[in-house]
C-alpha cells in the first residue's frame, strides 16, 4: 500500500459517512465519492438523496463496484462508502448467498488502495454484537464484511471508531499473530441484514483461526533496502556511499581506545564546536535511528504528523508507543515540495526528512521553521544532509527555534553502517529529557572515535559531495534519454525514477541481477523506484538494462 489509509467503523445511524466526509476533506484536495450502494427500494433513494445532499458540489461521485480502478483512476482523496453495501453488490452479481467460496471477495478489498497516490478513506459497518442472524445469506454477509473490515485494518494506517457521532482513534494493531480473515464470529449489531432476516441471540461468539505475521502495513514499515540485494547483485538500493569507509575513518576505529569506558563529554564537546553550540545541546546516538525511539519515550507526545513520503523507521517507533500518526503528504505536482500549511494544528510532534528519502527533495530552512511553535516538537531528519555543499541548507545552527530537533547521521557518506553512530542537537531542556532515557554509555567507543572523525574531515566531506552530485548529475541525464523514464533530480545520493509498471520493472531488473528500491514507502506511488548514485560504468549498465526491459 502506498497512500494513507483511514478505515472508518460504525454501526447504523452511528454518523460513520459523516465523520469519513469530513476526514476525506481535510487535506483540502480534490474528492472522489465512490457510491457502492444501489437503490432497491424508496427507502434507499431517500437514503441515497441525503448523502448526495450533504456532498460539496465540488467533489466527483462516481458509482460502481469496481473499487479498486475507482481508486486507482482518481486524483486526490478517495472516498468509498461503504464496505456493507460493495458486500451486498458483490454477493448479488455473483450468487453468493447460498454457497461458493467468498474468500477472493474478502482479499481483492485489502489491496483497494496500492493504486492510490493521495488519501483513501473507506466507510465500514461495525458487525458482532453477540447476536446471529437465522438466515443463511445474512450470517455470510455478516461474516463477509467483518473479516472484510478486519483486512482493511491490518493495512490501514488509521481506524476510527464512531459511536453516536463522536469518533475515537483505535490503538495500532499489536505486532504478533493477527486475527486473520476467517476469524469473523457470527453476530450483528443492530446493521440491517441485506435480507431483512430476523436475529436471535448466541452465547458461544468464539473467535476461530488465527493467521500469523505482522500485519502487511507493519512490515512495509520495516522494510530496508539493506534486505533487497541479493548475492552478487549489482546494488543501487542502498545509499551507503562508497565499498568501504575513507582512510581517516578507518584510521579512527583502528585507534579506539576500547578498552576504556566511553567518554561522550569529550564527542560531545566535538559536535557542539562543530555546531556552535554547547555541549548542553547534544545527544550522541547509537546510529540517528535511535533518535526516533527516543522522542516517543522521552517526550511523549499524543498525535504525530508525519511528512511523507519519508524514512520509515521514525513511524515505526510511534506507532510502536501507540502514538496517533497523521500522514502529511508532500506535493508530488511540485516537486514533492514541503506545504507546512497541511499539518495538522493540533499535532504536537513534526516529522520530516531534509534532504528527504526517497523523494531527494532539499527543503528551504525558513520553510521548516514555519513548524516550529511552543508546544511542539519538529524533529527533523538530516541523514543525507552530508551530501550537500551548502552548509546552510541545515537547521543545526537554528535550534532557538521552539521545538526544534535536528537529528544527524554518520551512516551514508562515511560507509560505516555497522558501527552505529549519530547525534543530534536540540534545546538544552529538550536535550536532557532525551539523554535521560538513554543507557549509560549508549554509545560505542568506535563510535565517538568516528563521529569526531567524521566532523575533522570537512574538507574530505566538501570534496566528495562534489564529485557525487557530479556523478549524480551525469546519471539522471544518462536515464532521461530512456523513453518512458521520468526522473526526479535531488540533493543527496540517489534519485527518483518514475516508470509505468514500477513493481514489474523492479522484479525485471533484479532478474538481471541489478537491485534497485522499490516503492515500499507510504504515499510513494508504485511506478517510483528509487535509485543510488554509482560510478559511470554501474549507471551505462543500468541504463542499458532499463531500455532492454521497457
Amino acid at each position: 500500500m502506498t497512500a494513507e489509509l483511514i478505515l472508518v467503523i460504525g454501526g447504523t445511524r452511528s454518523g460513520k459517512s459523516v465523520v469519513a466526509e469530513r476526514l476525506a476533506a481535510e487535506p483540502g484536495d480534490a474528492v472522489t465519492y465512490v457510491a457502492t450502494g444501489r437503490v432497491t427500494d424508496p427507502e434507499m433513494d431517500r437514503r441515497v438523496a441525503a448523502h448526495r445532499a450533504r456532498r460539496p458540489s465540488t467533489w466527483t461521485t462516481v458509482e460502481t463496484a469496481d473499487v479498486a480502478a475507482a481508486i486507482a483512476e482518481a486524483s486526490g482523496t478517495v472516498l468509498v462508502d461503504s464496505v456493507g453495501t460493495w458486500v451486498q453488490a458483490r454477493m448479488d452479481a455473483e450468487d453468493l448467498w447460498d454457497d461458493g467460496d467468498l474468500d477472493g471477495v474478502v482479499s481483492e478489498a485489502g489491496s483497494w488502495a496500492d493504486g492510490a497516490t493521495g488519501r483513501v478513506v473507506v466507510v465500514a459497518e461495525q458487525v458482532g454484537g453477540g447476536v446471529v442472524a437465522t438466515g443463511r445469506g445474512t450470517r455470510r454477509w455478516i461474516d463477509t464484511v467483518g473479516a472484510l473490515t478486519q483486512t482493511l485494518s491490518a493495512v490501514a494506517d488509521r481506524v476510527v471508531l464512531v459511536v453516536a457521532g463522536r469518533m475515537v482513534d483505535l490503538p495500532a494493531a499489536p505486532v504478533g499473530p493477527a486475527v486473520g480473515p476467517q476469524a469473523a464470529g457470527p453476530g450483528a449489531d443492530g446493521v440491517v441484514p441485506p435480507h431483512g432476516d430476523v436475529v436471535a441471540p448466541h452465547s458461544d461468539n468464539a473467535e476461530v483461526g488465527a493467521g500469523v505475521g505482522a500485519p502487511a502495513g507493519e512490515r512495509m514499515l520495516a522494510a530496508h533496502g539493506d534486505t533487497m540485494v541479493p548475492e552478487g547483485a549489482l546494488d543501487f538500493a542502498v545509499n551507503v556511499w562508497g565499498d568501504r569507509p575513507p582512510a581517516h575513518i578507518r584510521r579512527a576505529l583502528g585507534d579506539a581506545a576500547v578498552g576504556r569506558y566511553p567518554n561522550l563529554d569529550e564527542t560531545r564537546d566535538v559536535v557542539a564546536g562543530h555546531t556552535g553550540l554547547t555541549r548542553d545541546h547534544v545527544v550522541l546516538l547509537a546510529g540517528a535511528a535511535e533518535a526516533f525511539w527516543l522522542v516517543p519515550h522521552a517526550l511523549r507526545p499524543t498525535h504525530a504528523a508525519i511528512v511523507h513520503p519519508t524514512f520509515t523507521a521514525p513511524e515505526a517507533a510511534l506507532r510502536a508507543c501507540g502514538v496517533r500518526i497523521t500522514r502529511v503528504p508532500r506535493d508530488a505536482a511540485n516537486g514533492w515540495a514541503l506545504r507546512p500549511d497541511r499539518v495538522p494544528d493540533d499535532a504536537d510532534l513534526v516529522v520530516l526528512g531534509n534532504p528527504n528519502n526517497p523523494t531527494g527533495t532539499l527543503d528551504e530552512p525558513s520553510a521548516i521553521v514555519q513548524l516550529c511553535r511552543p508546544g511542539r516538537i519538529v524533529l527533523v531528519d538530516e541523514a543525507f544532509m552530508d551530501f550537500v555543499t551548502d552548509n546552510r541548507s541545515s537547521l543545526t545552527g537554528r535550534v532557538d527555534m521552539p521545538g526544534l530537533v535536528v537529528v544527524r547521521s554518520v551512516t551514508k557518506l562515511w560507509a560505516v553502517p555497522g558501527v552505529r553512530a549519530g547525534w543530534l542537537v536540540a534545546d538544552p531542556s529538550i536535550a536532557e529529557r532525551l539523554r535521560a532515557h538513554q543507557q549509560p554509555w549508549p554509545v560505542s567507543t568506535a563510535a565517538l572515535g568516528v563521529i569526531s572523525a567524521s566532523l575533522s574531515g570537512q574538507s574530505w566531506r566538501l570534496d566528495t559531495a562534489a564529485g557525487i552530485a557530479r556523478r549524480r548529475t551525469a546519471m539522471v541525464r544518462r536515464l532521461e534519454r530512456i523513453p518512458g523514464v521520468t526522473v526526479h533530480d535531488g540533493a543527496a545520493n540517489f534519485v527518483l525514477v518514475e516508470v509505468d509498471g514500477g513493481p514489474a520493472v523492479h522484479r525485471a531488473l533484479l532478474a538481471r541481477g541489478i537491485a534497485v528500491r522499490p516503492s515500499t514507502f507510504p504515499l510513494l506511488p508504485p511506478r517510483c523506484l528509487r535509485v543510488a548514485v554509482r560510478d559511470a560504468a554501474a549507471t551505462e549498465q543500468l541504463a542499458q538494462t532499463l531500455e532492454e526491459i521497457l
